[in-house]
């Protein structure tokens, strides 16, 4: 008897194609059968409660713990993504922002300190210390986005896997410009173009005026494939620039704030090209009702505003973007000939529907959900697989 696997929705056996059911029947006729049942495809089921301060990211699982007053299930389902995929060397996250924790010119943290994930690129801002973060805010952007994870250390990032490549555009004072953000954009495409083996999506957790110059960076990294997550600002009224430029550019994606409670935080800013939103944190005091991830390790300018040295609370749409990057890389990862539209249309299709139903502009799309995304993106490529709501099966 020859019984072969799957093979969209059927079973061959003895050259003659059978529906599940149709073939486990016609088995059971069979004489000395004593069961047929189907031989699943079981995944393992990842959790990384080793990592020591897995418990305060509540927006990756959140049980109610920030502190005591959250909402449960007010998270990104990232436990039940990371059983699909926790993402492939061949994804390259590109962090624009304020650096990464170096000493005596290595990487110093340890939960960024791998060489073999972490690509030092250019200093936009020219301060004299490379990529070197003095600030603490590309140091927490990076940690969500892909802080090393089930390492029995700190905290875990959104994709375990990817690569990160930091280039500099804030200084030290947070301040940046349309130039360095024009110029990383272009470095970082340059760089995807230079190494066509490798996906992109590109993470920028600032903004500001309009300017042509953003737009010339986005029609860039646009023309080479490459997805842009923005954060839409922090001032409870209209979308910054570059995030205000997707409702024309479908490679960009305007990412808002929700706090512990899964309501949008009262900071986040709205309008019609905000597609989605993500935790971002209360706000106010930075504490456990704000995001926790990774800050140098040595003395840097944050510190001033209350935020703790290795590991630290801080709140905005700032971090809101990297929970969508993380996500956004992990789609690609497990599906990586999807263009930046389709990696929008994923996370805004599978997103959890908050606010007025459907599309609004406080919520846009809904807040993030890392499982549907994901699943459904994975399956797109292998059909043999189906997804319902909580599980995936052959």
């Amino acid at each position: 008897m020859y019984f072969y696997g799957v093979r969209s929705g059927c079973i061959e056996y003895n050259t003659q194609t059978y529906t599940l059911e149709e073939a486990i029947n016609t088995i059971l006729q069979i004489d000395n059968v004593e069961f047929a049942q189907p031989n699943y495809v079981e995944k393992e089921c990842i959790n990384p409660t080793n990592d020591t301060y897995y418990y305060n990211q509540w927006g990756l699982y959140n049980v109610g713990q920030s502190p005591s007053n959250g909402a449960s299930d007010a998270d990104i389902d990232a436990e039940n993504g990371w059983d699909i995929s926790v993402g492939s060397a061949n994804t390259i996250i590109a962090i624009l922002d304020s650096g990464i924790p170096m000493l005596n010119g290595v990487l110093s943290h340890p939960d960024l300190d791998d060489p073999n994930r972490i690509i030092l690129g250019p200093d936009y801002v020219n301060d004299g210390e490379g990529v070197r973060d003095l600030r603490g805010h590309g140091t927490h952007v990076a940690g969500i986005c892909a802080a090393e994870s089930n390492n029995s250390e700190g905290v875990a990032g959104v994709s375990w896997n990817c690569k990160i490549l930091v280039i500099q555009v804030f200084n030290s004072s947070g301040n940046g410009s349309a130039l360095t953000f024009y110029n990383g954009v272009k470095y970082a495409s340059d760089y995807k173009t230079n190494n066509p083996q490798y996906q992109m999506v590109i993470n920028y957790s600032g903004g500001g005026p309009v300017s042509s110059l953003k737009e010339d960076a986005i029609m860039y990294a646009n023309s080479r494939g490459i997805t842009i997550v923005a954060s839409a600002g922090n001032d409870n009224s209209s979308i910054i620039w570059p995030a205000a430029y997707s409702s024309s550019y479908t490679n960009v994606i305007a990412v808002g704030a929700t706090d512990q409670n899964d309501n949008r935080s009262s900071y986040s800013n709205y309008g019609t090209q905000l597609n989605i939103v993500a935790p971002g944190g209360f706000g106010g005091s930075f504490d456990a009702n704000d995001i926790y991830s990774t800050t140098p390790n040595y003395a840097f300018v944050l510190e001033a505003n209350g935020v703790s040295r290795n590991y630290g609370y801080l709140a905005g749409t700032s971090m809101s973007a990297p929970f969508v990057t993380g996500l956004a890389a992990l789609i690609l990862s497990v599906n990586p000939t999807l263009t930046p539209s389709n990696v929008r249309n994923f996370i805004q299709q599978n997103a959890e529907d908050k606010g007025t139903a459907g599309f609004d502009n406080y919520y846009g799309y809904g807040r993030i959900n890392s499982l549907r995304a994901l699943a459904n993106a994975f399956v797109q490529t292998n059909p043999q697989y189906t997804y319902n709501e909580g599980e995936m099966s052959l």
